[in-house]
């Protein structure tokens, strides 16, 4: 018995189409390709922890930033590097997003916006760790050019809702800087979600640029602002960018001439930030600086919130020098803010004070004056302001 097998009529079908493919539509591909023909470099800079004294990079790195190697801080600009080669000079772009707010339960803010490369790390080289060397352009500001990161009018929450332009930093901190070409515009700043990431959002915005370089060659040079939960900047306690939980987020390339090329993402974690925190200073100062036996004594003491923020249910206890005769007192009664009083008795008295919640630059001052027995009727001043 003879089997025949039938030739499918689809069987030339794939043939057809490549054949198709490769004399209508492959030449057509120089046109609408992207024109650049790789990204030898897109890193950050990893400032080591401690936090390096001289403001400088302990390195680039194309990944996460980490605590182990990391100690930036809320309020200051994560230094971002770009290289990429492009067929052509002439008339290109290329396309940012940066997460300005994570969802990890709650909203929380994170790259609130785009900044200098190295307005913190004044000291960054631009070209450490480049390899080969050669992919750097010489660095001198007859090569450089700069544009205006444009500001976010968006009104966001949480803290809010207020714009984003409400916590930036002036204009001349803001700025695009490129070598290997002139940065002539861009796009407006918009926000968009990220599917895989409910209630986070990116800020995105693409910068527009003609290439110079006779190699093709540009560097940008661009900065994340690490938003702050307090200070100048800040969006309120508790949502800035060193409260993130869960895992990191994302500094990110998204596109070239106008065609996405996937994400390239530079990264960090909450735990290489440190939150800013009110910094309390206390001064305590004496009446005098030696007394006749007999004499009264006395000191002040001033208790200073330098911010930034608010310092919360601020304490003092300052255990108070004994000797014969001694008594501490505050005449008049403390009048605020908060309370203060003399708890224990002669010999061991403690100065107690609650001064309560204190703004930033809000002080409080406390002068004790002890009767000795030889002391006349005199009254120590109490005397507070805020």
């Amino acid at each position: 018995m003879t089997v025949s097998r039938i030739q499918s009529p689809f069987r030339a079908l794939p043939v057809l189409i490549a054949f198709f493919f490769n004399l209508f539509i492959g030449p057509a591909l120089p046109l609408i390709a992207s024109a650049a023909t790789n990204i030898p470099d897109y890193s950050q800079c990893q400032i080591g922890n401690p936090k390096p004294v001289a403001l400088d990079c302990d390195g680039w790195i194309n990944g996460i930033l980490n605590a182990t190697h990391n100690e930036y801080a809320e309020d200051e600009v994560v230094p971002q590097r770009l290289i990429v080669d492009f067929d052509t000079t002439g008339a290109h772009s290329v396309q940012l997003s940066y997460m300005a707010r994570k969802d990890s339960g709650t909203q929380v803010h994170a790259y609130d916006y785009l900044a200098t490369w190295n307005y913190t790390y004044v000291n960054a080289d631009k070209c450490q760790d480049l390899n080969p060397a050669s992919l750097c352009i010489p660095n001198s500001d007859a090569t450089a050019s700069f544009l205006n990161i444009p500001s976010d009018p968006n009104s966001v929450t949480p803290g809010g809702p207020q714009p984003t332009s409400a916590h930036e930093l002036p204009q001349a901190n803001r700025q695009f800087v490129m070598y290997g070409g002139d940065l002539t515009g861009t796009s407006a700043i918009t926000h968009t979600t990220d599917p895989a990431e409910a209630g986070s959002d990116y800020g995105v915005i693409t910068i527009n640029f003609n290439v110079t370089d006779a190699d093709g060659r540009v560097m940008l040079l661009f900065g994340g602002h690490l938003a702050a939960g307090l200070g100048d900047r800040g969006w309120g306690a508790g949502l800035g960018a060193g409260s993130i939980s869960g895992g990191p987020y994302h500094l990110r390339l998204t596109a070239i001439d106008g065609e996405s090329i996937g994400n390239r993402d530079n990264q960090i974690m909450s735990n290489a930030i440190t939150p800013l925190f009110p910094s309390l200073q206390i001064e305590k100062t004496a009446d005098a600086a030696s007394v006749s036996a007999g004499s009264n004594i006395g000191f002040t003491i001033t208790v200073t919130n330098d911010g930034p923020g608010v310092a919360n249910a601020v304490t003092l206890n300052d255990p108070l020098p004994d000797g014969t005769g001694v008594d501490w007192d505050i005449v008049p009664a403390y009048a605020g803010p908060g309370t203060c009083s003399i708890t224990g008795s002669p010999p061991a008295e403690t100065l107690t004070c609650a001064f309560g919640n204190m703004a930033d630059d809000a002080s409080a001052t406390v002068l004790d004056l002890p009767p000795l027995p030889s002391r006349t009727n005199t009254s120590p001043r109490v005397t507070s302001t805020s």
